[in-house]
């Protein structure tokens, strides 16, 4: 018989005894005392109720889950209800339940049932150190998930937080906060580290040291808030700082207001950051999709966009020590009190340093751009009252490689590599190479040091300079060049104004200059160009012509000197014997010339100067041309000292000064103590077998050119045959 229908029977006996007393008494005596309090009855459905113990639960044939308890109730319909329930694993999984209650059913005797229901101070103890407490809680363990439907905590190391509905996945160890999470990284030892997260959902995964941020994904640091579609926190091991962290969607970082200066701020479709040991200081950060970085200080704020950006910090976090940037990258810096604001474009950047530095240098390729605003321009040219001004400066070439000071916009030197085309206001410089030298104002433009090799070349659009080498001064537009320097200046007159005039260069013809080296002073327009040991310096305008070891033009003024072995053709209007009008070429060579364009004056001096033209050869020390106000007619021409001239037609002159005045075409022959005027005469007879010429000689003598008379002038006048083989030449 079982337990059961033993106590029935027995209970039945009892209640028959009572009744008989009852009857008994009350025929024989007083009223029988107060009952007894009646004994609680029990669950009609309950099986059987039993104390503390333990039961070992098996799966697949193994020992899986230990669950120990206080009191335990078996109910008729095969439910089974634990007090003060324990529920840990023993295989892998080391997990631990715990609740007030804890319901299950039992299909078969020993085998783990398919739900288990926790209500009561439930909390669930993960293997990894993560702990959970909420309320109600249910296990399916035909899945292997814990379920929480409701409000629940969790803890793990410096973690703590809070949701609404949760999921355990026992077998792959991972635990989802399915909403209103939020969780806050407490302080280390040091007080500092805090951060305070939410999302919509959380994921924490057993092994893995990590929190993940769903929908929502929000951060804020004691320095910086993060946010963006989703997160991934990863921990050390210890869970006591934080090794990497990720943003997807809509990433940012910014720095919180009182953040320590040139903390970057950061914005991606991605963001994935790695940390110093003490999980707080940023070592690496990748930006991948349309990123953007910002370094702010108290005085600037600096970015770089582009596809990608990676970047290396030093251990204070905000020292940068690497910076790459891919696919349209794009460089922001403004300006500074020493500096134009710049934008730099290329594909990509590649910038390195270290941590006492900072940045020392930075190299794009693709097509590098780089460009000034708010730079120093001249303004006019070769001008009185031009100045500077501000306006742009763009260099484009094929890789631009920057010297840093420590910072993006510390631009110590700019090198420009293959394809230069750098501009400056009205100002286009080009060559193979070019560096860039900011603080000096400087731009040096050169050619590969092997071949193909490239000519540098300055075009201001009036000016141009070609050369081996070119330094170009970018705030005041002076240069200067080496190596078969080649220059053309175009004048362009005002549309109110007419070309300018003079003797040696006028109108809108270009002058073409060549030289071994030139200096070119903008503001007064002045060039000097200095020729090679073998090859003088030359300045051209159509037929005017002139060479020097060194020449001096001077644009504003129309001023020209030209030194050492100088050999000038300059076309110019004269007279004929008839009296007509011809332009004939004047050719002199000298040591020295001079032109001033104001008196209209050109003067050779030399040793001796040498006048060559179609009339014949004049020769002197000194030799000045005066020019008719057109700057093209010979006015008077004027030799001293030694002076010597012939004529094609078989005059000679010698003398200490000889002048030659256009308006009437007549010679006039000076000389002094010693050294007499002298004029020798073409042949009496050519057809004489022996030649005879009359020579002249007197103080001052005056010859026609259009008439042939001679006019002597002085105390002692004499006329004398001699063979015509005589020349009053002398030697030198």
């Amino acid at each position: 018989m079982s337990w059961q229908k033993s106590a029935r029977v027995g209970l039945a006996i009892a209640g028959l005894g009572i009744a008989a007393a009852i009857v008994y008494y009350s025929r024989k005596g007083p009223a029988p005392p107060a009952p007894p309090p009646s004994i609680a009855t029990l669950d009609p459905k309950v099986a059987s109720v039993g104390a503390s113990g333990s039961q070992t639960i098996s799966k697949d044939g193994q020992q899986d889950q230990l669950i120990t308890y206080e009191t335990r109730q078996e109910y008729t319909d095969g439910r089974v209800r634990l007090t003060k329930a324990v529920v840990a694993g023993l295989r892998e999984d080391k997990s631990k339940i715990t609740a007030d209650v804890l319901e299950m059913t039992f299909a078969e005797a020993g085998v783990m049932p398919k739900q288990l229901t926790f209500t009561g101070h439930v909390s669930l103890e993960e293997q990894g150190g993560l702990r959970v407490q909420t309320e109600t809680a249910s296990y399916d363990d035909a899945t292997g998930v814990v379920t929480i439907p409701g409000p629940l905590t969790f803890q793990r190391g410096r973690t703590s937080g809070e949701g609404v509905g949760a999921t355990y996945d026992r077998n792959k160890g991972i635990v989802v906060i399915q909403d209103q999470s939020k969780a806050r990284v407490g302080p280390d030892a040091k007080g500092t580290g805090s951060a305070d997260a939410s999302s919509k959902r959380m994921i924490m995964e057993r092994g893995l040291h990590s929190l993940r941020l769903e929908e929502g994904a929000r951060i804020v640091s004691q320095s910086q808030t993060l946010t963006g579609t989703n997160a991934a926190m990863l921990f050390t091991d210890d869970d006591t700082a934080l090794k990497f962290l990720e943003l997807r969607g809509t990433a940012r970082v910014d720095p919180t207001p009182g953040s320590p200066a040139n903390q970057p701020a950061m914005s991606a479709d991605e963001i994935s950051m790695g940390f110093h040991p003490d999980g707080q200081t940023l070592q690496h950060a990748t930006l991948t999709g349309k990123a953007e970085l910002t370094l702010r200080d108290a005085s600037m704020s600096r970015s770089i966009k582009a596809s990608r950006i990676d970047l290396s910090t030093g251990t204070d976090g905000r020292t940068l020590v690497e910076l790459n940037a891919a696919d349209r990258v794009i460089v922001t810096l403004p300006a500074s009190a020493t500096a134009p604001a710049r934008t730099i474009t290329a594909q990509t950047l590649k910038a390195a340093g270290d941590e006492k530095k900072g940045l020392t240098s930075a190299r794009f390729e693709g097509n590098p751009q780089f460009e000034e605003t708010g730079a120093k321009t001249a303004a006019g040219a070769g001008r009185a009252g031009s100045a500077t001004a501000t306006g742009t400066r763009t260099g484009n070439s094929s890789v631009l490689i920057l010297t840093l000071g420590g910072q993006l916009e510390a631009i110590e030197k700019a090198d420009f590599d293959q394809n230069v085309v750098f501009k400056n206001g009205r100002l286009t410089a080009k060559s193979d190479r070019a560096t860039y030298l900011e603080a000096k104002g400087v731009l040096e433009l050169r050619p590969n040091d092997k071949g193909p090799r490239r000519r540098s070349s300055v075009d201001s659009g009036e000016f141009y300079v070609e050369g081996s080498i070119v330094n170009l001064f970018l705030d005041t537009e002076n240069l200067n060049a080496t190596g078969d320097v080649k220059t053309t200046l175009t004048r362009k007159a005002a549309p109110d104004q007419k070309p300018a005039q003079g003797s040696l260069f006028s109108g809108t013809e270009p002058i073409n200059g060549t030289a071994e080296h030139l200096e070119y002073s903008k503001d007064t327009g002045k060039a000097t160009y200095t020729g090679a040991p073998k090859t003088r310096a030359v300045l051209q305008q159509g037929s005017t012509r002139i060479l020097a070891n060194e020449l001096v033009f001077e644009e504003a003024t129309n001023r020209l000197q030209g030194r050492g072995d100088v050999d000038s053709r300059i076309p110019m209007t004269v007279t004929e014997d008839q009296g007509r009008s011809k332009v004939k070429d004047q050719q002199v060579r000298a040591d020295t010339m001079s032109y001033d364009d104001a008196a209209r004056r050109a003067e050779y001096h030399g040793k001796p100067v040498i006048l060559t033209n179609a009339d014949g050869v004049t020769e002197g020390l000194t030799m000045t041309f005066d020019l008719a106000e057109d700057g093209k007619t010979l006015k008077r021409l004027r030799a001293v000292g030694d002076v010597f001239a012939s004529r094609i037609d078989g005059h000679e002159f010698s003398g200490v000064e000889l002048e030659y005045r256009m308006e009437d075409d007549v010679y006039v022959l000076t000389g002094r103590s010693g050294t007499p005027a002298q004029v020798k005469q073409p042949p009496r007879d050519p057809k004489a077998p022996e030649k005879l010429c009359d020579f002249t000689i007197a103080q001052r003598l005056e010859f026609s050119s259009r008439t042939g008379s001679i006019q002597s002038f002085g105390p002692s006048v004499s006329t004398n045959p001699h063979p015509c083989t005589d020349s009053l030449r002398k030697p030198r």
